[in-house]
């Protein structure tokens, strides 16, 4: 009798193991299928290869939001022999205090193209705090972020910057530059 039973549990749970492997497989299937028809719906940021186009360069960003109102970027390529490094700045030039709200310890994000090839991500294999942290920046004062590339080979490339806080992605800035 125990056997019986032991057996019937064994055939329940092996259909039910079996039934959860075919309908996942069909759900694989149905997403292959989705992927394969909507190609555009299943873009992997990290491994995507085509420039991000560029919303906008920052200046003077006046667009329905008041946390970009008044904030203007800049970005330049700063002369060092040893490196090659950016400062990319984030200028409040309206009347009002403006804060930056971080969701983590991460202030910006930057992309580096040769042509259309992404070659380098800055947060493509780093980890980041999850803090929040406000950044309040006054009228006429500036917020600097320098920015230090290694690694490249020569050629020329574009770079494209931007600050990860919350409502603000919009403030981009891109650069062409060469390595020599």
């Amino acid at each position: 009798m125990k056997k019986t039973v032991i057996g019937i549990g064994t055939f329940v749970l092996l259909c039910g193991i079996g039934f959860m492997l075919l309908n996942d497989q069909k759900h694989v299937e149905d997403e292959q299928t989705i992927r394969a028809k909507n190609p555009e719906l299943f873009v992997d940021s990290s491994k995507s290869k085509k420039a991000l186009p560029v919303t906008g360069t920052g200046k003077k960003t006046t667009a329905g939001d008041d946390v970009v109102t008044g904030l203007e970027t800049s970005l330049v390529k700063k002369e060092n022999e040893n490196t090659l490094q950016f400062l990319f700045e984030i200028k409040n030039s309206s009347e009002q205090k403006r804060i930056l709200q971080f969701t983590s310890s991460q202030k910006y994000e930057y992309e580096i193209y040769k042509g259309t090839e992404l070659v380098e991500r800055f947060s493509d294999g780093k980890s980041f705090m999850q803090v929040l942290k406000d950044v309040a920046i006054a009228p006429n004062e500036t917020v600097s972020f320098d920015i230090q590339v290694s690694n490249l080979s020569k050629g020329k490339y574009t770079i494209i910057v931007w600050p990860v806080a919350k409502g603000v992605a919009q403030l981009r800035e891109q650069l062409d530059f060469t390595v020599d």
